[in-house]
């Protein structure tokens, strides 16, 4: 896009995160489909260019967001530069792209179902993962986006990862100084115990004294509270109401990660 420099003369913008959120924004702003199709269209460009893949994915996460129904004709295409996308991208540029398969999926709901088998053989990997810094960051988006894949395409296309998923989910919470990747394993229990409603019942024996404790904590770091344990503390409560009103039947509770926001407009 064409802009004036200091001079009075044009040149190319850089196409950094600024630019890309400024165009879903309008999307936000309006319900045009040319705005929704032009935006798709330089989003989607930016994906396939290495200086801009991390502000294209974040980009993705809003537009995702109000096209909706309108997704359809997009997710082959989406998919395909998503998952070649994570192949080759860097680990730090990772978890952003998993981020944005999470909401294609939460977007397209049962018709991401052709994208679900290759996109978890390549995200549970990321389940494994223990070194500090971009690894468990990684870690934690994957485990927050399974559980975003298993809402969409339902209990029985996912029932053949729940058990190891709820084994993994698990063993992060035991993993020391990492409380969003301990966050994440709250709210994938969250999500999957709406999935599964009253088959989550056999999990409580397990999942409650963790939660439990992770309430009764006594000796919090005020900076460790204001950046993640408050997160948790959230985070177990998530759980606790969703497992109640799925066991009422009420299917249609609704969590959208604030963790998950926050972290791919970081963009990590």
């Amino acid at each position: 896009m064409p802009v004036r420099d200091a001079r009075g003369g044009l040149r190319q913008a850089p196409p950094d995160t600024f630019t890309c959120a400024l165009y879903s924004f309008a999307v936000r702003a309006s319900d045009g489909t040319l705005t929704k199709s032009f935006a798709r269209q330089l989003i989607f460009k930016l994906i396939g260019e290495t200086e801009t893949q991390r502000s294209a994915c974040v980009a993705l996460d809003c537009l995702l967001e109000v096209l909706g129904n309108d997704i359809e004709p997009y997710i082959p295409s989406l998919m395909e530069s998503l998952l070649s996308l994570l192949e080759t991208a860097p680990l730090n540029l990772k978890g952003t792209v998993v981020g944005a398969i999470g909401s294609a999926a939460h977007a397209s709901k049962a018709k991401f179902a052709p994208y679900f088998e290759p996109a978890m053989q390549r995200i549970i990997p990321f389940l494994s993962l223990t070194e500090e810094g971009d690894q468990l960051d990684l870690r934690g988006v994957a485990q927050d986006t399974v559980g975003t894949l298993a809402e969409s395409v339902g209990k029985e296309m996912f029932r053949p990862y729940f058990e190891p998923l709820m084994s993994a989910a698990f063993a992060a919470t035991t993993v020391p100084n990492a409380p969003q990747l301990k966050e994440c394993s709250y709210i994938f229990f969250a999500v999957i115990s709406r999935v599964y409603a009253e088959e989550f019942a056999v999990y409580l024996p397990t999942v409650m004294p963790i939660l439990l404790a992770a309430i009764q904590q006594s000796e919090i770091d005020e900076s460790t509270l204001a950046l993640g344990e408050c997160l948790l503390l959230a985070s177990c409560w998530t759980f606790l109401t969703s497992f109640h009103r799925s066991c009422r039947g009420e299917r249609r509770f609704r969590n959208r990660s604030r963790l998950r926001r926050r972290r791919r407009f970081r963009g990590h």
